[in-house]
This record gives structure tokens, C-alpha cells and sequence, in this order.
């Protein structure tokens, strides 16, 4: 299941190729399939590495892929010759970088180079046998993507310090800012093709979701478009028409908006998660992936006239376990979301749970997902905490950002594991990552008695000086690292000992970073979870 088929990413902007994924014990696979013969026209492989991002180009005749290899936080651009299949690595020292997009021209990559705590919008030219990056914007927000102008001379994107206006950057200097929400906070973007307008997802400083904004660039005036019940993100103008389409955080679907008089229509499959990938040259057909609640990602083409989704490629996975939503209340009157899978056929000895915890600014979604079908199909349930501080909820829940709320949230769902779905402490394995690591730690070392067993991974989050336990943790103690996590892997493990009180079961993975992007890694922690779980009585 972790390798599988290759999973369908998406579509070239000329609609004729396929690009899917598929990993390995170590590799990464991208194989280039043409859509009319359904011939794979080019592969390009790449040997330990963690993929940071792929675009195509505009054209369609180029992919762009951001790697890291070995685990190093640090990437570089290769790209990619389609359908010849030729590989060029841009001859540039490896940086710490996040999200890239291509100029409409094809001729430049913008993209945020990360520096610490700082975060600049640069470009290169792609051309350039050895590029050299100039800065377009400086210090701009962690959260907010940018967009470039159909004529390729400027740029649209927030600056960190001032989250609630867009700052327009000319790429041969200057730059001009356009206030939207004052105090409060711009995200998204898109930019109309004939440069008219600028929309814009922001959440106003009094507001609870983000909602849909327009710039006319001609005014500089920003005016609402629509505040459905939920966040708005993704915005992209239809080619050809009055239309966009937007995403939906709520129930996690797609809606095309008509701008001339504002009328909303819900698009693709109704359950899951769907994320347009792009669209067909004459804007008649939007490609998208969607993830139902027990199938894997899967791509679809969507005729936006009538309505009607045709199935392009999937991942050919066996079908999976659909999950079900549950809501919490804290004793403090938060509803805590939480999503519960369970095993179709648990163990002898009775069912045993794994509460898994994400880490910061996640989200559960209630769909196909490879961690909780792996653990099901063995048998074990899981139970997933949105605990406080979780995005999609609302700019009240996710501002609540106090570690110890999000340990109560946490146990909060481990007592209605006991109380309500009749399993034991001893049979509830508490499962974290990053922050969530953190968060299990802090919980168990609140209640030892209330699971049997702790794994965590990638221990990050900010650590607290550890407390001496009243007593050592009396289950089992399970991390893992990476040796390139910027958290020494030395210190990661003498603070879980500190929390808990016992040596843990510790495993550093070589060549690893933040985030473990070998198959090999993933399978090691996992069967090491199945072993653990098949202890627990």
C-alpha cells in the first residue's frame, strides 16, 4: 500500500499527458503517461529524495520538480524535457525553499527561498546555465502563497508584516500595496487572464473564515464576493469565461461562482476531498483529484457546462475502510472534532486503537488515507484528534494554541475510547508527529495509566523542559528520527526518556529529514507500530 500503483497527480496544461507518482523503498518514480494512447512517453526517476514540489510549465513541454536529496532540508530544481524524458539539474548551491510557480512565459520560476525565520519571493531564469535568484518581494507571510500577472512583470503575494494587504512587485523593481483586510489576514490568489482583477482569499480581522475577495486593479478598490459557511481557498479563474472556482474547508468540495451576478454551484464528487489541478486550454474541462472515504487519489476530468466528471486515471488500490465523524466536547464547551475508521477485523484478544495526532497546523480530513487504511486493514482502529489550534475550524479554534488544551483535547478522546467504544487503557496506543509527538508525550505523562503504548515521530514543536514523571511510563516507548531533523536526534530521544521516565525504543534514520521521505523508513515505523499493537492485552 505504501508504494502501490502509480498514483494520477495531474494533468498538462495541453491536456495530453498524465503525470503519476510511484515510490519505492527509496526512490521516487514520475511516470509521464500520453492520455490518448495511454503510453507512458518518459520517466524521470530520482534515487533518495524528498520531493519539495512539481509544476508544469505553461506549455506543457517542461516539468519542473524541487528535490532534496538524502533527507537534506535543503532542494534544488531539475527539470524535465516532455515527452523526451531529458533531465537538467539547475547548476545552483542547494537552498532551503517552499512553494514555486512558472512565469506564463516558461522562461521563470518564482519561488520562496527560506532563510531561518525569513522568507523572500524570489526568481531565475530558467535558461541560465548557473541562475542567479533576485529578489522580488522580501520577508513575505508563511502562510500565504502568490501569483503571477498574465504578462509575466509582476507579482502578487503578502508580506509578513502586514498580513491583510496584497503587495503587487514588479519584477524589475517596485512594488505597491493594495490594502484588503486591514488587520487582518490574505492568502490565496488568483489573477484574472486579461489582468483585469485580482481575487484573493482573506479573512476580515473580526471574521471566523476566510472568504472570497475581489481587486479591481483598476480602482485598487477590494470588494466581498461570497463568505460561504467555511474557509475559501484555491481560487482559479475559468479560461475563456466569467467563472471561478473555488475549494471549500468544510466539506472539503469545489464550487464554480459566476462573477457577473455572483451564482454558486457546487461541483465534482460529493463526498471526500477534490482539489482542481488545472484546466483544458479552452477552459471547457477542469481536471481534478478527488479522495473519497475509501478510495485513493483519484483523476478525473469535469465538463463544466454540464457537470459531468469522467474518470482519467486512479491508483488501482483495493478499495479501503470509510471512516466516521465525531464531535467532542471539552469541558471548557469546545466541540472537538474527531474521525474514527474501524478495523473490519480486529484481533483475537479484542480491538486495539491508535489515537493519532497530527502536528501543527493539520487537519483530518474525512477520506482515503494511506496511514489509517494500512492500520485498519491489520486490524486496529484509529481514532484522529482535530485537537485546538487545528485549521478549518474557524479563526477562533485555530487560534487556540495552548499546549495544554490541546492535551486535554487529546485525552478527551482517549476517555471516550474507554468509556465509550469499550477499549481498555492497556489496548490504546497514542500516535504523534512533530507537534503531535509532543502532544502525546505531555498527555501520557498527565495520565500513565490511560493507554498502553506511545510512538512518536519526528519529536518537534517547541519542547518544554521536561517534568520528572510521579512514576516511569509502565507501556511501551517507540521514537524515530531523522538524522538531518534540525532537533538533534540525541536530544529528541533524552527528552522522551526525561517525559516519561524509561529508554525508548529509538530508531534514527539515515539520510532522513523532518518529514521521512523513504518507503523504507515509513514501513520500518509501521511494522514496528503492527508489533507493538499485537503486544498490548
Amino acid at each position: 500500500m505504501l508504494a502501490g500503483e502509480p498514483g494520477p497527480i495531474n494533468v498538462s496544461p495541453d491536456g495530453r499527458y498524465v503525470l503519476s507518482r510511484k515510490a519505492d523503498a527509496t526512490a521516487l518514480v514520475f511516470p509521464i503517461t500520453e492520455l490518448a494512447s495511454n503510453q507512458i512517453v518518459a520517466t524521470f526517476q530520482i534515487d533518495d529524495a524528498t520531493l519539495g514540489g512539481r509544476a508544469w510549465r505553461p506549455d506543457g513541454a517542461q516539468l519542473a520538480f524541487l528535490l532534496g536529496l538524502q533527507g537534506s532540508p535543503r532542494f534544488a530544481f531539475w527539470l524535465v524535457d516532455v515527452p523526451s524524458g531529458q533531465v537538467r539539474r539547475v547548476d545552483m548551491t542547494p537552498i532551503e525553499a517552499g512553494s514555486f510557480r512558472w512565469a506564463p512565459s516558461g522562461t521563470r520560476i518564482a519561488f520562496v527561498r527560506v532563510t531561518g525565520q525569513r522568507r523572500d519571493l524570489v526568481v531565475f531564469d530558467t535558461a541560465d546555465q548557473r541562475p542567479s535568484f533576485a529578489t522580488v518581494v522580501e520577508v513575505v507571510s508563511q502562510k500565504a502563497s502568490f501569483f503571477w500577472s498574465p504578462d509575466g512583470k509582476q507579482l502578487a503575494t503578502v508580506e509578513d508584516h502586514d498580513l491583510g494587504t496584497v503587495a503587487l512587485a514588479s519584477i524589475g523593481g517596485g512594488l505597491e500595496r493594495i490594502p484588503v483586510v486591514p488587520g487582518g489576514e490574505v492568502r490565496g490568489f488568483s489573477w484574472a487572464p486579461d489582468g483585469s482583477e485580482l481575487l484573493v482569499t482573506a479573512r476580515p480581522v473580526n471574521a471566523e473564515t476566510f472568504q472570497l475577495w475581489r481587486i479591481d486593479l483598476a480602482s485598487r478598490a477590494a470588494e466581498l464576493v461570497t463568505a460561504p459557511d467555511g474557509d475559501v481557498s484555491g481560487p482559479l479563474h475559468v479560461p475563456g469565461s466569467n467563472a471561478v472556482i473555488y475549494h471549500l474547508a468544510r466539506d472539503n468540495g469545489m464550487a464554480m461562482i459566476q462573477l457577473a451576478n455572483t451564482t454558486s454551484t457546487k461541483l465534482g464528487i460529493a463526498n471526500g476531498i477534490s482539489t482542481v489541478t488545472g484546466f483544458s486550454s479552452d477552459g471547457k474541462t477542469a481536471h481534478f483529484l478527488h479522495r473519497g472515504p475509501t478510495t485513493a487519489s483519484t483523476l478525473y476530468a469535469l465538463e463544466l457546462a454540464t457537470g459531468h466528471s469522467t474518470k482519467l486515471r486512479d491508483p488501482s488500490l483495493p478499495a479501503g475502510v470509510a471512516g466516521e465523524r465525531i464531535v467532542l466536547r471539552s469541558k471548557d464547551g469546545l466541540d472537538i472534532p474527531c474521525f474514527l475508521w474501524r478495523a473490519p477485523t480486529p484481533p483475537a484478544h479484542g480491538r486495539t486503537l491508535v489515537v493519532n495526532v497530527h502536528g501543527h497546523g493539520g487537519q483530518t480530513v474525512l477520506a482515503w488515507d494511506a496511514t489509517s487504511q494500512l492500520l485498519v486493514r491489520h486490524g486496529l482502529d484509529v481514532l484522529s484528534v482535530d485537537y485546538r489550534g487545528s485549521v478549518g475550524y474557524g479563526a477562533s479554534f485555530e487560534r487556540r494554541t495552548e499546549r495544554s488544551g490541546a492535551v486535554t483535547d487529546v485525552l478527551l478522546a482517549v476517555h471516550h475510547a474507554t468509556e465509550v467504544l469499550g477499549i481498555p487503557p492497556s489496548r490504546i496506543l497514542l500516535m504523534g508527529g512533530s507537534l503531535g509527538g509532543a502532544i502525546v508525550v505531555a498527555a501520557a505523562t498527565e495520565e500513565p495509566d490511560a493507554v498502553g503504548a506511545v510512538v512518536v515521530t519526528s519529536l518537534g514543536g517547541g519542547l518544554a523542559k521536561p517534568r520528572k514523571p510521579a512514576r516511569p511510563f509502565a507501556g511501551a516507548l517507540l521514537g524515530f528520527h531523522g538524522e538531518h531533523d534540525a532537533l538533534p536526534a540525541a536530544t529528541a530521544q533524552s527528552w522522551l526518556a526525561a517525559s516519561l521516565g524509561i529508554t525508548p525504543a529509538f530508531t534514527t534514520f539515515e539520510r532522513e529529514g523532518h518529514f521521512f521521505h523513504r518507503n523504507e523508513s515509513w514501513a520500518r515505523v509501521y511494522a514496528a507500530i503492527l508489533e507493538t499493537a499485537s503486544s498490548l492485552k
